[in-house]
């Protein structure tokens, strides 16, 4: 009976150690924006976000939720699920459903659903090895909510290897544009070519290399080569042949430098980056995110280059700014495009009135100019200025959760409504204003 007892107790024992192991956590992560305003039109409103500073400048309501798992954990070896869901609307009832039908309806998106394993290889117990759909590493400014840098999506890598001084991080990434408009060669009725509906994979293999070089510095290199593909066999060797100023013409790779240099300083930080973007990526110079790839223009000779510098600076104990210049340059961006340009500052300086408050002024300005090769040109600038009061629980101007009263006064300085240009109107799109103000009040917080 002893022997049996013993037997049963290291049974137990045993099973008590598995589910141990197999126990697993919960994570829950979010980020949320919501309120409203009044505007001319009696709605709020909102103009050239990410050229001239989001404070008091977002019409929307958006929401990330985040839940995450640890499944597996034995010493150093862990095996974790990520997952993530997202929700926009316009915030305009209360009830917003997911109708297409439904004019106020809100837009659910699955966001991340990644497996991510680490401490696998014994001779590097930080690196991770991951699969399935993933914010992959974004870079962004949050003051124009710009990310120079996001190769998001669908995909598998290997990332903070250990290599010299630093960390190498692998990855492909695919990303698949819908019902784009390509023909073939061997199409016989070039006057249906519009009526192809099919879509274009783009996939992103991404090299990147971090390390500090020296204290309060951070360096980091990266390559993406991007490589389109067609849905069917039947296009030029796989590669879609799209419709584009009239005519067909082979999507070509394409290829997105960066390296950045972020310092930690004695008045706080500052990073600049430096890009190089050609042919489907060189738009995102001018006037896209990081990783947009253009189908839809006959843009493979074009080149593109970006500098951008940002941070933050603490004038005294309660005086802050933050701050954002960047200057973009892309040529031969289509058929009839020679040149086009975006130059844009963007200044949040701040002030820590209590414990609890503090008070804001965002100013923003941008120009962007297109040369065509017709020799026409044209000039877009606009200008923001935004005051407001805020309410948060510590000190920091990304101090969260934050509810937020303010006033902004837009000026779209190149008011053109014929050709599209100036501050849309959100009850009446086709109509436009020169100028606008908008006096709101706004939550957001991330956890």
């Amino acid at each position: 009976m002893r022997k049996f007892s013993l037997i049963a107790a290291a049974v137990i024992s045993s099973v008590y150690a598995a589910s141990a192991l197999a126990t697993p956590t919960f994570d829950f992560h979010g980020y949320f924006r919501s309120g409203l305003g009044l505007s001319k039109d009696g709605s709020q409103t909102s103009y050239q976000l990410k050229n001239v500073g989001r404070l008091g400048n977002e019409k929307d309501t958006y929401a990330e939720l985040e839940f995450g798992s640890e499944l597996f954990k034995k010493g150093d070896l862990s095996f974790y699920v990520d997952s993530m869901v997202s929700m926009t609307s316009d915030g305009a009832n209360d009830n917003e459903s997911t109708s297409k039908t439904d004019k106020d309806k809100a837009d659910f998106g699955l966001r991340q659903l990644n497996l991510q394993i680490k401490g696998l290889l014994d001779f590097d117990k930080d690196a991770v090895l991951w699969a399935g759909k993933r914010y992959y590493q974004r870079h962004d400014i949050h003051i124009i909510d710009y990310k120079y840098w996001d190769v998001s999506g669908s995909g598998a890598g290997l990332e903070y290897l250990s290599l010299g001084p630093g960390k190498l991080s692998l990855a492909w990434v695919r990303k698949q544009s819908n019902d784009i408009d390509y023909r073939y060669d061997d199409m016989e009725d070039a006057n249906n070519a519009w009526a192809y509906k099919k879509s274009v994979n783009v996939n992103f293999f991404d090299a990147r290399y971090a390390l500090s070089p020296w204290e309060g510095g951070w360096a980091e290199f990266g390559v993406d080569y991007a490589v389109p593909r067609g849905s069917t066999t039947s296009t030029n060797n796989g590669r879609p042949i799209v419709i584009g100023s009239g005519s067909g013409y082979d999507i070509d790779n394409s290829l997105m430098l960066t390296a950045l240099l972020s310092q930690k300083h004695s008045y706080g930080w500052n990073e600049t980056v430096l890009q190089f973007s050609n042919k489907g990526l060189a738009h995102h110079a001018v006037d896209s995110d990081g990783s947009w790839f253009d189908h839809w223009s006959d843009c493979n000779n074009a080149k593109g280059y970006n500098i951008i510098d940002h941070g933050d600076l603490d004038f005294t104990k309660d005086f802050h700014m933050t701050y954002v210049a960047s200057y973009g340059y892309a040529k031969d961006l289509s058929a009839t495009i020679d040149n086009k340009k975006l130059a844009k500052f963007v200044v949040r300086p701040w002030y820590q009135l209590t414990e609890y408050t503090k008070a804001y002024v965002e100013a923003g300005t941008y120009v962007q100019s297109t040369k065509y090769l017709s020799g026409d040109k044209d000039v877009e600038r606009g200008h923001k200025l935004t005051l407001a009061y805020a309410i948060a629980p510590d000190i920091g101007y990304k101090a969260r959760p934050e509810l937020r009263f303010f006033v902004s006064y837009l000026h779209a300085r190149d008011f053109n409504p014929e050709l599209n240009k100036g501050i849309q109107s959100y009850d009446d799109t086709s109509k436009y204003y020169k100028r606008d103000y908008c006096i709101g009040v706004q939550a957001e917080a991330w956890w």
